[in-house]
C-alpha cells in the first residue's frame, strides 16, 4: 500500500477541519499528525490524493492549498499510534 504525507499550507482552522472531515467522509485510511499534516494510505496517485483532500481539482475546498508527497521510507521518533498506523 502506498503512503502519502499531506502538508497543508498556512490555512485557517476551518480549512484544516474541512480537510479532516472530507477524509473521514471519503472513507480513506488516514492519520492526522497535526492540524495541518496528515498521513494517508491507499492505492492512489499523488494527484488523486490532492483531489480527495480538496487541494486540487473541480471539487477543491475554498482557500485550501498544500502539497502531497508520496513516501517510500520513513524514520524517527513519534507517538506509537503513528507506527501502528504505518504498519497496519
Amino acid at each position: 500500500m502506498k503512503i502519502f504525507v499531506i502538508v497543508l499550507d498556512k490555512q485557517g482552522e476551518s480549512v484544516k477541519e474541512a480537510v479532516n472531515d472530507r477524509l473521514k467522509n471519503k472513507n480513506v485510511k488516514f492519520y492526522r499528525i497535526s492540524s495541518a499534516t496528515f498521513i494517508l494510505k491507499g492505492e492512489y496517485l499523488s494527484g488523486e490524493v490532492a483531489e480527495i483532500v480538496g487541494i486540487k481539482g473541480d471539487d477543491r475546498l475554498k482557500d485550501a492549498s498544500g502539497v502531497v508527497f508520496r513516501i517510500d521510507s520513513y524514520s524517527g521518533f513519534a507517538d506509537p499510534s503513528i507506527w501502528e498506523f504505518l504498519g497496519d
